[in-house]
This record gives structure tokens, C-alpha cells and sequence, in this order.
């Protein structure tokens, strides 16, 4: 209790002597000084760390605006970058394919390759198929022809609203109604397990010079007739057989393709 009374009074004498202008009160605010700008750097240290605290809610928002902006102007690019190259294989399609600029065609960018599986009475049998990222709200319409600078790759078996998919020519079970340029022999076009084109059913006797140009004839479905499929390369029919066989090959390589152009 007496240690308690002691210490105020201390503390009683030293606050009487700050507020009276003595040379004590001099003394101590002089010896003080040191400490008291510390503690007000300190103070204004604390002051700006809590103001730039406050702005970081701020900077996080502004930093997701950002992103957002970025994200769209790539998207943007994209879309742009997408409808260069889809104008660019259209003017490519008409000039190399001789057709008139008015001929309506639907630029299709490939989004995925795959095989159907197919069972017959040969046995199981597979189909190369393309999806392309157009379908019905398009105007695309399931048997159509599809073609790569004018030649014919494949036509469109099914249709979804914003999908396609594209039975290629190749495939084991593709068969197409087919014409000799010049002759206008007929033939049927069919495909194989390793992507090799054939005719079958030519009469025999015809010659039939390497380099014939091969058409699609317009018979036996919904392909139009005059589309260009390829050249022959050789007869591979006996002379004793009924009819002759011939192979064929495509100028387009179908593994390089980005688009394929349907014609509705």
C-alpha cells in the first residue's frame, strides 16, 4: 500500500512539472524528442500499411476486369483468326474447283476424327468418319456431298443442330455410283481397310488408260453427278473375269485436312 502511494505521488509531481514551463519540463520533452518522431514515423508508417490494406478488396476487383477484358480480346482474335482461314479455304475451294462464286458451300472445320464400327456379312468392318462444328441450324443436310478442292472425300450421314458427321469415301462400307470421264463407263466406288480406292463392276474390254479422270455419276442416291473423285492408276481384273477392277487414288490428303466444304 505504501509502495502504491509513493508511485503516484511520483507520477502527481512529474505531471505538475510538465504543465509548468520549468527547466525540468525543457529537459524532458528535449530528451524525448528522439522518441516521439519515431513514434510518429511509426504512426504514419501504420497509417499508409492500413490504407494500401483497404485497396487490396479494390486491386483483386480491378484484376478479375482485366482477366475478363483479356479473355474476351482473345476470344475475339480467335473468331477472327477462325473466319480468315474458313474465307481463305472457300476462295481456295472456288478458284481450284472452277466453280462460280455464287455456288453455295458450307465451310466445315473438322472438330474430331474416328471410326464407325460396322458388322456385315463379311464381318466387321470400319468406317473413317469425320465431325465437323456445323450442323442443321447451319443448313446442313444428311446425304450431302462433302469435297476438298472440288474432289469428293465423303457426304454427311447424320445431322445434330450444331454437329455433323462425315462417312468418309475410304471406308470399307462406303459405296458410291461412279463414272469414267470420257467413256462415261460406269462403276462402283468402294473403300477398304486401308484406305485404298476401288472400282468394281467396269465392263470388260474397255480401256481404260491411267489417269482417267474419275466422276461421281448422279445414279443409285443423293450425290450430284460430275463431282470429281480421282484418277486411275491401273487395271487389276484378269482378262478371263466378266468385268474389271480398277484402283484409283485421291489428290487430297485427308489426314492434313483442318476443313471440308459441304455443298447442301
Amino acid at each position: 500500500m505504501r509502495t502504491r502511494i509513493i508511485i503516484l505521488g511520483i507520477l502527481g509531481a512529474c505531471i505538475l512539472l510538465l504543465r509548468q514551463d520549468t527547466p525540468v519540463r525543457t529537459g524532458i520533452l528535449t530528451a524525448t524528442l528522439p522518441l516521439q518522431r519515431a513514434t510518429a514515423r511509426n504512426v504514419n508508417a501504420v497509417s499508409t500499411r492500413v490504407g494500401q490494406l483497404q485497396q487490396i478488396p479494390l486491386l483483386f476487383s480491378e484484376q478479375a476486369r482485366l482477366q475478363a477484358a483479356i479473355a474476351d480480346l482473345q476470344l475475339q482474335l480467335r473468331d477472327r483468326s477462325s473466319l480468315a482461314a474458313e474465307n481463305a479455304a472457300l476462295r481456295e475451294e472456288l478458284k481450284v474447283a472452277n466453280r462460280p462464286a455464287t455456288t453455295k458451300l458450307l465451310v466445315a472445320p473438322i472438330r474430331a476424327r474416328s471410326f464407325r464400327t460396322e458388322t456385315t456379312d463379311q464381318g466387321r468392318q470400319f468406317t473413317p468418319t469425320l465431325t465437323v462444328s456445323i450442323g442443321r441450324e447451319a443448313g446442313v443436310v444428311a446425304g450431302s456431298a462433302v469435297t476438298v478442292l472440288g474432289h469428293l472425300i465423303g457426304r454427311v450421314s447424320t445431322v445434330e443442330t450444331n454437329q455433323s458427321e462425315i462417312t468418309l469415301i475410304t471406308g470399307e462400307t462406303s459405296r458410291i455410283q461412279v463414272e469414267l470421264d470420257g467413256s462415261k463407263e460406269k462403276g462402283l466406288l468402294k473403300g477398304s481397310l486401308a484406305g485404298n480406292l476401288f472400282i468394281t463392276d467396269v465392263t470388260q474390254g474397255i480401256q481404260v488408260p491411267a489417269g482417267t479422270l474419275v466422276l461421281t455419276s448422279g445414279l443409285g442416291g443423293t450425290l450430284p453427278q460430275g463431282i470429281p473423285i480421282g484418277t486411275v492408276t491401273e487395271t487389276i481384273t484378269k482378262a478371263n473375269e466378266q468385268t474389271q477392277e480398277l484402283a484409283l487414288t485421291s489428290p487430297i490428303n485427308l489426314d492434313l485436312l483442318e476443313y471440308v466444304m459441304i455443298v447442301p
